[in-house]
Formats: C-alpha cells, sequence, structure tokens
C-alpha cells in the first residue's frame, strides 16, 4: 500500500490479518487520511513447472504438493510427484527417471524465479510420491512421502536401507543445498502401507 506525497509513492507498511475463518482483512498503519490510500498487490513472480509428454501417451502429470519457505522468507523448492517428463533435471544428484507411473522431484529456484538453482528425481523403479518438504538455514532439503519400490535410493547407515515391502514404505530422504547429494535417505515402514505425509526440521537439523 501507498500514497502519493509531493510526487512521490510514500510506503505504507501493511500486512494481513485472519480476522476470522475464512475471512482476511488489512492492517495499515498511520497513513494520511485526506489523500488516496492505494493498494497494489505487486506479483513477485510466477513460472510453470512441468515436462511436456509422457512416455505412457497424452500430456505429463506433474502436481506439486508442498513449497517449504526458508529462513530468509523466500519459497524455494518444491517436492511433487510426476510422470516422465518432469522438468529438465539441471545440477542433479540424479538426471533419470526411475520407473512406475510417477518419480518424486526436488526442484529449487532462485530468488526471483527467473532460473532452476536445481531439479533432481528421487525414487525408484516402481512409484514414487513426494508428499512434503522442508528447507533448513543451509539450504539443505528435507523430503518425504511414499515409494513402492525395492531399489528406492537409501544411504550407507540408513534406518531402514530396504524400501517397498508390503506395500510400500514411506521415506526421509535429505538432499544437499546444490540437490547434487543425497546427505541421507532411509525407507521407514512395516507390515502394510505407509505414507510420509508432513516434515519439519529443527535447528540443529533433526527431522520429524
Amino acid at each position: 500500500m501507498y500514497q502519493e506525497q509531493n510526487g512521490q509513492r510514500a510506503v505504507i507498511p501493511t500486512r494481513y490479518v485472519l480476522k476470522a475463518e475464512r475471512q482476511v482483512a488489512f492492517e495499515v498503519a498511520a497513513y494520511d487520511a485526506t489523500k488516496p490510500l492505494i493498494i497494489d498487490p505487486v506479483l513477485a513472480y510466477s513460472t510453470y513447472l512441468g515436462g511436456r509428454a509422457s512416455a505412457f501417451g497424452g500430456n505429463a502429470d506433474d502436481e506439486g504438493l508442498a513449497s517449504p519457505w526458508t529462513p530468509l522468507g523466500t519459497p524455494t523448492s518444491r517436492g511433487v510427484p510426476c510422470r516422465p517428463a518432469s522438468p529438465r533435471p539441471r545440477a542433479p544428484s540424479r538426471v533419470t527417471f526411475g520407473g512406475g507411473f510417477f518419480d518424486a522431484f526436488v526442484t529449487k529456484l532462485n530468488g526471483d524465479g527467473s532460473a532452476l538453482v536445481y531439479s533432481t528425481y528421487l525414487g525408484g523403479s516402481v512409484d514414487d510420491r513426494g508428499n512434503a518438504i522442508a528447507v533448513d538455514a543451509a539450504g539443505n532439503a528435507y523430503v518425504t512421502g511414499s515409494t513402492s519400490s525395492n531399489n528406492f535410493p537409501t544411504t550407507s547407515g540408513a534406518v531402514q536401507p530396504t524400501c517397498g515391502i508390503s506395500g510400500g514404505d514411506a521415506f526421509v530422504s535429505k538432499l544437499n543445498e546444490t540437490g547434487t547429494t543425497l546427505v541421507y535417505s532411509t525407507c521407514l515402514g512395516g507390515s502394510g502401507g505407509q505414507f510420509g505425509n508432513g516434515i519439519a526440521v529443527d535447528v540443529a537439523g533433526n527431522a520429524t
């Protein structure tokens, strides 16, 4: 919000306030009530993210399910399940689609949304879905979801190195800030199907 004062725009500090369920209002700092107050929302950036075609025929289905905010206040990563023609990976930990109908992928955009910092697949030879993502202060991405792949990428010393048993498992994977390395990756599950639907990371880097 701003007012015109002596030919210059004077920005008026403003924030959104949740008044009630599905009711949002503006909270506005002091301003000159004798002059027009101009509400002019600015779109920082908006971009498509997806592939062009599916190996199974027709258009690819690319679905964004989560977008975290970094401590600096910018959304920089996405965790999504997709068909084979997802965004072209750049500097990734894995560049090829693993198989099945879906792989998870993680994409990081630069601060103004004009370029991919990285985009990488995360999955095995069956179906893998990324359902939630978190980012720590160093820019490492923590991803969780579900996998039916017995060759889902896990790391040495993982809590549960074998995945896709008895209907599928949840997984938790940590990527470094450039998306080039799995810091760790483990499955979590038992008999039946398990799904990772939410993830958070504390200041010590512990994921829950």
